[in-house]
């Protein structure tokens, strides 16, 4: 297995139909895997504590195949990991991270989406890759907001992003979503979020044991993984940058951010390259697949 991709969320309609978003996002990568006839790719999405009667897996309206895994975890086991806040996306994410068998991470927000050019030239760069190592972020365009709830399936998607293409692919500042598509562009030098999309070595990341697992409210995970990470292995550069090619992120309401919901963590770091304890990722639970 060369590639894992992974992602986490939870049936809560989180800022609006986040079902219809994730399905998006995974329909589009079921689609490019297909598309290059591939069987060393796999995706593993964690279901941070949705109801038993309605997981992630039994409510999105996707393919079932193989290679895609729903990793659930209960309401009542994630209220042991993280009680002060409903979503902790360490805990998810790391949970997905620890029981990869890629060679390579990708992680992506459960709203991203990745057109097959992207998805292509990343299978590529890493399929011939022989550095001592790869580490990589994505920058992100961001969708209007109507996009959520006016697209039906990829091939619209995939219509909508070629006519803004073709229009030049005029900006909008990123509090005017209503109006159209902005960007959203990781600052490498002086990190401050922003991107959807971390490329990098398995032995890296799960040595390193991916993100900070006392931030589980909303915010700063990711600056605090990229200086962490940084200290000892310098990122590479942006994908958009490199391939000439876009991650999109699918809009959500502009009045359901994510600290409203689920709180905002206030900035600390680890003091250690490895954050967390031997436990990390849940390693400890006996997690199973949806599809098992």
């Amino acid at each position: 297995m060369i590639l894992t991709i992974v992602m986490c969320g939870r049936n809560d309609n989180f800022a609006g139909n986040f079902v219809q978003r994730l399905e998006h996002n995974l329909n589009k990568l079921i689609d490019n895997i297909e598309k290059l006839q591939i069987n060393d790719v796999e995706i593993i999405v964690t279901d941070w504590g949705s109801p038993k009667d309605e997981k992630l897996y039994d409510v999105v309206k996707i393919p079932k195949k193989d290679y895609l895994k729903f990793l659930y975890v209960p309401h009542e086991l994630t209220q042991v990991y993280s009680p002060e806040s409903n979503f902790s996306i360490p805990h998810a994410m790391n949970a997905a991270v620890r029981r990869m068998s890629g060679k390579y991470m990708l992680s992506l927000d459960g709203d991203s989406y990745v057109p097959f050019d992207m998805f292509e030239k990343v299978y590529e760069l890493i399929k011939n890759d022989t550095r001592e190592y790869i580490y990589y972020w994505g920058s992100r365009i961001l969708m209007p907001y109507h996009v959520q709830t006016t697209i039906n399936n990829i091939q619209e998607m995939d219509e909508l992003i070629d006519d803004w293409k073709s229009k030049g692919k005029p900006f909008v500042h990123h509090t005017q979503l209503d109006q159209g598509w902005a960007r959203s562009k990781v600052d490498l030098v002086n990190f401050g979020g922003g991107g959807c999309a971390i490329l990098i070595n398995k032995e890296i990341v799960q040595e390193a044991t991916f993100l900070y697992e006392k931030l589980t409210k909303w915010g700063w995970m990711d600056v605090e993984f990229h200086r962490r990470i940084s200290s000892k292995f310098p990122c590479l550069g942006d994908l958009e940058d490199i391939f000439d090619s876009e991650f999109y992120h699918i809009g959500h309401h502009e009045n359901q951010t994510g600290h409203d919901v689920h709180g905002f963590n206030t900035y600390f770091s680890s003091q250690e390259f490895t954050a967390n304890d031997s436990d990390w990722g849940l390693g400890n639970e006996n997690l199973t697949y949806n599809n098992d």
